[in-house]
């Protein structure tokens, strides 16, 4: 993951701006073409599952129409009055019932078969015939034979029998109006199975299959346009079966049943195969996008390669920049937004060479002399050694008070000195401030009230020498000294730790300020020097995000806050 950072980091603009460019570019092109094929795909999917919706409708309904009309002509001739007549009349011989039926019924089958080619004979059989005597009446013993007449003697519906082997269908019924008068017959029809079921033969998707089952189960018809590569796809009905009807993702299956039959016709297709008439679309697409990303990707190069040059030569002036070499100036012609950039940049770079030997360096040095000056106006080593003895004299003459002033006259000049050092402690800025406090509770006879709220978490870090007494000392001189009355001041002093800095806080209850002084006692105009100072040492050493903030009111007190980041 940071390897991952760092290479990303060091990346050249370049490379950047390519892989911006191609970001912006390509990821919109391949963006659409991904939801245009899944739309297309969903669209063609879509129109594929209702036209094979609309197929097996159809052709249900067109196989149920088929087979009502077989079923119409059973229905016709087991109820014609004449044909139960002629069965049912007792004559000497049979010779007689077939030149009844030759004369009334024959000629009606004959023309029904002859515009209905797919109907390949028609018999009734009944127990009455002994010998056979006629293309259309026979004998019941010989339909006995067929190994389903136990499983439809007794019905009295139109029953259909399918055989794969010989590939026919069968209608047998049962003629109810013969049984009234005691003769056992039944109405038989036989139908070619090819033309029956051609209407499922129709070629209206590739890669689909069809099983038509009985009302068992068993599968007596199938048809399939899978392709040799695609064969692997191919179900057996019971695989079809056990799929449906859950909701199967690999394949889409429907089933239809024939109502006059109760037979069943199953529809499969591989999920994987639907809408797959897109593929030639997709690859015109396909082809036409990758042309059009090639062009876009030269025309990216050649783009990041033109601004780049230009940038590159202004990060080389920025690092010799960085270095504080300003002896080469870079110039250009150009008026574009890099042309400008490289023009402000140079303006900026002969202001910046300016502050840096004219103002900065100066300044820092006007701080530190100012600094040193101030130290150097006492000896330090003569004053301490005045100190110690002023307080040896004190003690001995039992002067308790001139010691106590003593010490923290000498605490504050050697917290003050530091050393000769700028940086202090924390803890010694407290340390100066209250031995500061102390002589000047001394001077005022304990006139004024001193509260403290100093968190001991931030002693240890580092902050500049002497930003706390002068402001102190102003608070005293400007704020309580002058306060009206008999009200008593109070200085209150906090020091708190605010997690990534730390936070001095100087409150006086004096007279306060004016907006105007506010702002004034911040200034070169204000006779309040050592404020200035303080402010002025902190932006030196924090920078201008560090300012010293003062609010005040009149009549009701002056508060200054510092704040500076945490440093050891």
């Amino acid at each position: 993951m940071n390897n991952t950072g760092t290479k990303k980091k060091r990346m050249r603009l370049k490379s950047k701006l390519t892989m911006v460019y191609i970001l912006a570019g390509f990821l919109p092109i391949v963006v659409i073409l991904f939801v245009n094929y899944f739309q297309m795909r969903s669209v063609f999917k879509n129109q594929e599952t209702n036209t094979l919706y609309s197929f097996i409708n159809r052709s249900t309904l067109d196989l149920d129409a088929e087979f009502k009309k077989y079923a119409e002509l059973a229905k016709l001739i087991t109820n014609d009055e004449n044909v139960n007549d002629i069965l049912s009349t007792i004559y000497l011989d049979d010779n007689r019932i077939n030149e009844k039926f030759d004369l009334s019924v024959a000629p009606s089958l004959d023309t029904f078969i002859y515009f209905h080619n797919e109907v390949s004979k028609i018999t009734i059989y009944t127990d009455r015939i002994v010998d056979y005597k006629n293309k259309y009446l026979a004998p019941i013993e010989e339909l006995k034979k067929a190994d389903w007449y136990e499983s439809i003697a007794d019905s009295r519906n139109n029953n259909w029998i399918a055989g794969t082997d010989e590939k026919t269908i069968v209608l047998v019924r049962k003629m109810q109006s013969l049984e009234e008068n005691g003769i056992n017959g039944y109405f038989y029809e036989k139908i070619n199975y090819d033309n029956v079921f051609e209407i499922l033969n129709e070629n209206i998707s590739d890669n689909y299959g069809i099983y038509v089952s009985d009302r068992l189960g068993q599968n007596i018809y199938s048809y399939d346009t899978f392709t040799d590569k695609n064969k692997e796809y191919n179900l057996s009905l019971p695989e079809i079966t056990k799929k449906y009807p859950d909701k199967n993702k690999d394949y889409f299956i429907v089933k239809k049943t024939i109502p006059e039959t109760g037979w069943n016709v199953w529809l499969y297709k591989p999920e994987k195969l639907m809408g797959t008439s897109i593929r030639q679309i997709n690859i015109i697409t396909f082809g036409g996008t990758l042309v059009c990303l090639v062009a876009t990707f030269m025309c990216i190069r050649f783009t990041a390669i033109f601004v780049t040059t230009r940038i590159g030569k202004l990060q080389k002036a920025v690092a010799r920049v960085e270095k504080e070499d300003f002896s080469y100036a870079l110039n250009t012609t150009s008026q574009d937004e890099i042309g400008e950039l490289i023009t402000s940049f140079s303006k900026m770079e002969r202001k910046l060479n300016y502050l840096i030997n004219e103002v900065y360096k100066s300044r820092i040095k006007e701080k530190e002399y100012e600094m040193k000056a101030l130290q150097a106006q006492i000896n330090p080593h003569f004053l301490y050694n005045t100190l110690s003895l002023i307080n040896w004299k004190a003690i001995e003459a039992g002067k308790r008070d001139i010691s106590k002033i003593t010490l923290a006259l000498s605490a504050f000049y050697r917290t003050s000195l530091n050393k000769g050092n700028n940086i202090t402690h924390i803890s010694g800025e407290i340390e100066n401030m209250r031995s500061y406090l102390s002589i000047q509770l001394m001077l005022h006879d304990d006139g004024f009230d001193v509260t403290e709220d100093i968190d001991d978490s931030v002693l240890e870090y580092t902050c500049p020498n002497l930003i706390l007494q002068p402001l102190i000392e102003n608070a005293i001189d400007h704020g309580i000294d002058v306060m009206p009355g008999d009200r008593r001041g109070v200085i209150s002093v906090i020091c708190k730790d605010m997690d990534t800095y730390i936070q001095f806080v100087i409150k006086d209850n004096g007279i306060g300020m004016t907006k105007e002084q506010t702002v004034k006692i911040l200034t070169k105009d204000s006779k309040g020097y050592g404020v200035r100072n303080v402010n002025e040492r902190l932006k030196l050493c924090y920078g201008e995000e560090y300012p010293m903030i003062i609010k005040s009111k009149e009549n009701a007190g002056t508060e200054v806050i510092i704040t500076i980041p945490k440093k050891n």
